[in-house]
């Protein structure tokens, strides 16, 4: 058997590796924002890319992992803030978004 040599992006970066030692977390995007008052007052950023399971959206706030449904919800390329968490968010706040 022989090894095929792939080449994985995500968009902004992009790696050649064997097949094989292919980790699934190299499917992942991770996106960095630091929220204005315009993201606070719309309610919603929006990710670069589309996810592709949007259930499946990670947000992390102040280093704590925020709760799908709960705190926000993610339609097409816009992550929603919702009522338990948007009270909460400041001008300068930074998240991290991990989608696939």
């Amino acid at each position: 058997m022989a090894l095929k040599i792939v080449t994985i992006s995500d968009g902004f970066e992009s790696a050649t590796v064997p097949s094989i030692v292919v980790p699934s977390v190299l499917s992942n995007s991770t996106y960095y924002a630091t929220l204005s008052s315009l993201d606070i007052v719309n309610g919603y950023v929006t990710i670069p890319v589309e996810p592709t399971a949007p259930t499946e959206v990670q947000l992390v706030w102040n280093g704590i992992s925020q709760f799908y449904t709960q705190d926000f919800t993610v339609t097409g390329s816009s992550l929603f803030f919702q009522s338990r968490l948007s009270p909460l968010l400041e001008t300068g706040d930074e998240i991290t978004i991990i989608y696939k």
